[in-house]
């Protein structure tokens, strides 16, 4: 079974190579979908539409009646009526065109917030391999850029393209009705201005694809100098970022700059067709004027019609302009849509959970052992006979029967061990040996490529993944902490933690002593980040969100590794009380702080290569003791 892959979702260096078709009917038809739940006001707004678009082409009509059968025959009598029916028209075309425009805007903003929500949602559900090999700024641009762009479309360009659609058809209605040697004269327009049009607006098209995708790459550079500003005025890398940034920007301003160079040759031959049209309706009516084979009513009114046939053209191209930028902007939304979200994982919810934890031969790679190139495959499946192992023993004397590129691609290698219910287990190990890789496990954040990871006896794959989340409380070495106030990222909204259950959970933990100190208590405000609270203060945060959810496994991944001696002396005897009544994994590099663990286990290359209390591996004068030896070893 395939669990949580990304759905071959491409990262920011493939998004060049999408699609290169312009208008696609499948993406448009799923476009369109999100307007399904306001159907009715829809077809509202294409009846306002119609109507509207024939009111607007009553004048020049009016006028030619105005011509014929009043001023030449000098007859006034009928001039008022005549006004009447005009002025009428345009009353009426006022308001029938506010409220199309009204309703268009309304459920253009409905159908956009359904999608943003959708997104939104969509994204809780995708596996961490995607954000692996996804940036943020890639992801910000497709809910803002392009969500803007299919914005645009809703709200105007959709609307303009049916309402400037049925506009020529009013038009050419109205030319074939006065004269239909000049309606067909009008209509050899058509077919240039047709061409050209598809020309010039799938040139513009793929320029505008590339600028979403260089939007994209620039949002992300942009997004990764500001995250890490910190990091680059402390290494004076200002002018390595304006260069970077610039080299991004460049690209996004010359797509622009191309889409627009494009753009702007439509509308002067437009303007060239519509003159020479203008002139060719002139010469030819002119005649048959003279001739009296027409009247001069019509004429007049031709004249008036002409430019309005070409204004509505003029706008179709412009709206195709917008229309193609939203197919762009649609293929990466539905890409990201598209990318298959996590698994739910089974049926399985237990009424009360044990918290024993069994790993069984685990074999785990972040990237596929076919394709180490590839992140995003999370697929169950044997290894290659060459690639298996026919000792289990510890491979610390590179006698290991791999070949270097396995050693390089697999993370765990044969990972078996137990936890029982209410046990302590310590895993330490150099940089690299997997010690993190574990927890990741247990959390089923990432699939197992080989084995089978237990909980209370039951496969993890078995369990509801939110109920398996729910039982493990994870203290990360790097805290991340919401803005907001102190009571809302140790709850993190969870109905269910009340504020009493809140404040336990920080005294449980000794959070609570700098907490009382500060002028607002829990409501005291958190920026972004936690950047207005020091390191051990967002550490002992942490502990406490861990322990308002109530877990029954508790993880702690290096979480005293960067706090002061004092912090790290309140969070230690937090620590001990809480871990007698639950399940508890813990990862370490000062061995002081898992003297006290049930078990311990000592990670190499991916292997487990010692397990025993801390005396047992002392005695056993292995790996554990010489770790032990480097860090309370007196120099002479």
């Amino acid at each position: 079974m395939n669990f949580g892959t990304s759905g071959g979702f491409s990262g920011p260096e493939e998004e060049g190579a999408a699609r290169r078709k312009g208008f696609d009917i499948q993406l448009m038809g799923r476009l369109m979908g999100y307007l399904r739940p306001y159907r009715g006001w829809v077809i509202l707004t294409f009846v306002a539409i119609l109507t509207a678009s024939l009111l607007r082409q009553i004048g020049p009509y009016i006028t030619k009646i105005a011509v014929d059968d009043y001023i030449i025959p000098g007859d006034r009598s009928g001039f008022g009526w005549l006004i009447f029916l005009y002025f009428g028209s345009l009353v009426l075309q006022f308001i029938i065109s506010y409220g199309q425009t009204w309703v268009t805007n309304m459920v253009g903003q409905w159908a956009m917030s359904d999608v943003r929500m959708e997104i939104f949602s969509h994204l809780q559900r995708l596996p961490l391999r995607f954000f692996d090999r996804t940036s943020v700024g890639t992801l910000m641009a497709r809910n803002t850029n392009d969500v803007d762009a299919l914005n645009d479309l809703f709200t105007d360009g959709a609307v303009s393209l049916v309402s400037d659609g049925f506009t020529v058809l009013a038009i050419l209605g109205f030319i074939f009705v006065l004269d239909v040697e000049l309606g067909l004269i009008t209509c050899t327009a058509l077919p240039i201005t047709f061409v050209v049009t598809v020309w010039l607006q799938n040139l513009t098209f793929r320029a505008f694809r590339d600028a979403r995708t260089h939007f994209g790459q620039f949002a992300g550079t942009l997004q990764e100098t500001l995250s890490g500003m910190e990091i680059v005025q402390m290494f004076n890398c200002e002018q390595r970022s304006v260069r970077k940034f610039n080299e991004a920007n460049g690209r996004y301003n010359e797509s622009r700059l191309l889409s627009t160079w494009y753009h702007s040759g439509y509308f002067p031959f437009m303007e060239l067709c519509g003159s020479l049209m203008m002139a060719l309706v002139l010469w030819y009516g002119g005649h048959q004027v003279l001739d009296r084979s027409i009247e001069w009513g019509v004429l007049v009114a031709m004249l008036q019609y002409v430019p309005r046939f070409f204004m509505p053209m003029r706008n179709i191209a412009e709206r195709y302009g917008t229309l193609q930028s939203a197919m762009a902007s649609s293929e990466r939304v539905f890409e990201l849509m598209d990318a298959e979200a996590e698994h739910p994982g089974g049926d399985y919810r237990p009424d009360s959970v044990r918290g024993k934890i069994e790993f069984q031969d685990v074999w785990f790679s972040y990237a596929s052992p076919d394709d180490p190139d590839e992140p995003g495959i999370g697929v169950e499946k044997p290894l290659d006979p060459s690639q298996q192992e026919t000792s289990t023993g510890p491979a610390v004397d590179g006698t290991n029967a791999e070949t270097e590129a396995d050693s390089a691609e697999w993370v765990l290698k044969g990972v078996s061990f137990s936890v029982e219910p209410g046990q302590s287990l310590a895993i330490v190990g150099a940089t690299g040996a997997g010690k993190s890789t574990i927890i990741n496990l247990v959390g089923r954040f990432y699939e197992i490529q080989k084995g089978c990871i237990l909980v209370d006896g039951v496969d993890i794959r078995e369990w509801d993944v939110e109920t398996l989340r729910r039982i493990v409380g994870v203290v990360q070495q790097d805290v991340f902490l919401f803005a907001g106030n102190i009571e809302e990222n140790i709850s993190l909204g969870a109905s269910d933690v009340s504020h009493e259950h809140v404040v336990q959970a920080a005294r449980d933990v000794n959070a609570d002593r700098f907490i009382d100190q500060l002028p607002d208590g829990y409501q005291q405000h958190v920026q972004e980040r936690g950047s207005s609270l020091s390191v051990g203060q967002r550490q002992l945060l942490s502990f406490a969100r861990a322990l308002a959810a109530d877990p029954d496994i508790l993880v702690l991944d290096e979480a005293t590794s960067n706090v002061d001696t004092e912090t790290e002396i309140w969070i230690q005897e937090a620590v001990e009380k809480l871990m007698k009544v639950r399940t508890s994994i813990v990862i370490a590099h000062r061995l002081s702080t898992i003297r006290t663990a049930d078990k311990i286990l000592v990670l190499h290359r991916g292997r487990v290569c010692e397990e025993g209390n801390h005396q047992e591996l002392l005695d056993n004068g292995g790996i554990y003791s010489k770790l032990h030896e480097l860090q309370y070893s007196v120099p002479a």
